[in-house]
Parts: structure tokens; C-alpha cells; sequence
């Protein structure tokens, strides 16, 4: 591995995820005290993400075997990478269809309450929180379970690699406490070990947008239930009490 892959490893797969976990509170309070920044922060994680992963990109493609080393040698078949886009598309319109009752409602507010100022309220957040579904799903597996793990092989097994792999993605999540963080390292170990089994990173990057449009959708999907219970409230008349 190149000092420049090295560089990308090291930077997403440890400084980052330190730095995410050293300000998750500090990020959390900004965003609840400015709502209205929600797309600015979808934004500027879309470039930071593929500010690495392209570069990483660019460098693999230059060498020999840099795709199949990192489990990306499906960019070589067209007929994956269209097989990747369509079931993306596909998966994107069921998870829009999915029907959303109220009860699931009730029930994912309680589950998602720490992370609602980080999901979308209006529809051009939501578009956003798709855009950042795709990027996250596209990015973070190339640079976690495909450099970062192909860079810890080189010094421990693979059994240890997968581990440390989704601890450092989970703490990476950091800003969504720590109930959510676990639950990011056990989607991770998923798709590592899925990564593991097939040696592409094909099914792991499918898995993890649609994960990531289901979460965002949901959340949005509470938000709507909240500000029509909000509404309603305001429309019903008040009541006058006479004695």
C-alpha cells in the first residue's frame, strides 16, 4: 500500500472518527440551536466524503490490482455497476412506497429521539438526506471495510481487522449517542462480514444506502406525523368556559 492510500486509511479510519467522537455534543447542541443548517451540514459532509474517496479512487485505479484489493473489481463490469444503480433506484422508490401507520410512527419517535435534529423536517431536506444516503453508503464503505481494512490486514487478522474496522465506523457515528452507535458497529460487522464472504464490496454498498434511506425516510416521515398533530392542535377551536 502506497504512502498516499496509507494517508486516506489512517485519516478515515482513525482521525476522523476521533474527531467525531471529541465533538459529537458540540455538533449535536450547534444543530439543535440552528435547525435551518441542516442542509450546510448534509452538504459539507457530501464534500468531505468525496473529497477522500475520489482521490482514494484515482489511486487504486492507477495501480494494477488496486480494485481488487479493496473489493471494488465489479467498477471493471459495467453490467454491476448498472446492476448497483438500479437496485439503488429500485430500492429507493419501495422505501417511498412503504407504508408508515401511525403506531410505527410513535414507536420509531421513541427510538429515534437522540438523533432527530440530525434527520430531515422539510422536503428539500429530504432530498438532501438521499444525495448524503447515497454518498455515505458509496464512501464509507470503500474507505472503512475496503482501505481501512485492506491497511490492518497488512498487521493483524482478519478476525481483528473486522472488529476494529466497525468500532472505528461506529464511533465515526458518534453524534447519534451511543444506543445508535452500537447499533452502526453491528450493521457494520454485517457488512464486513458480507464483504468478507464475497470479496466485494457490491453488497455491502447496496445494503448500506438502502439502510441509510430507510432510517432518513423514517425520520422524516415522524417529523410530518409531529407537525400535523401540531397543526391539528392549532385548528381546533378553543374552548370557552362560562360561569
Amino acid at each position: 500500500m502506497n504512502y498516499g492510500l496509507i494517508f486516506f486509511a489512517l485519516l478515515s479510519g482513525v482521525i476522523l472518527p476521533a474527531y467525531a467522537l471529541l465533538t459529537a455534543k458540540k455538533t449535536q447542541t450547534y444543530l439543535q440551536d440552528n435547525p435551518q443548517l441542516l442542509v450546510q451540514t448534509y452538504k459539507s459532509i457530501l464534500v468531505m466524503q468525496w473529497g477522500m474517496c475520489l482521490p482514494v479512487l484515482i489511486i487504486l485505479g492507477l495501480q494494477e490490482a488496486g480494485f481488487i484489493s479493496t473489493g471494488l473489481h465489479f467498477l471493471t463490469n459495467p453490467l454491476s455497476v448498472l446492476g448497483l444503480i438500479a437496485a439503488t433506484f429500485t430500492g429507493y422508490h419501495l422505501v417511498r412506497l412503504l407504508p408508515y401507520p401511525e403506531k410505527r410512527l410513535i414507536k420509531a419517535k421513541k427510538r429515534l429521539k437522540e438523533v432527530m435534529y440530525i434527520v430531515p423536517k422539510n422536503e428539500q431536506e429530504y432530498k438532501w438526506s438521499v444525495l448524503l444516503s447515497i454518498t455515505a453508503g458509496i464512501c464509507e464503505e470503500i474507505l472503512f471495510r475496503g482501505l481501512f481494512y485492506e491497511f490492518l490486514l497488512a498487521y493483524i487478522t482478519p478476525v481483528y481487522a473486522i472488529l476494529l474496522v466497525n468500532i472505528m465506523f461506529g464511533l465515526g457515528h458518534a453524534g447519534t449517542r451511543f444506543k445508535n452507535m452500537i447499533q452502526t458497529m453491528g450493521l457494520g460487522l454485517l457488512w464486513s462480514v458480507t464483504y468478507y464472504f464475497t470479496d466485494s464490496l457490491w453488497a455491502p454498498i447496496l445494503m448500506h444506502i438502502l439502510v441509510d434511506f430507510y432510517s432518513l425516510r423514517l425520520g422524516y416521515r415522524v417529523n410530518q406525523y409531529d407537525r400535523q398533530l401540531a397543526e391539528k392542535a392549532d385548528r381546533q377551536p378553543e374552548v370557552v368556559q362560562h360561569y
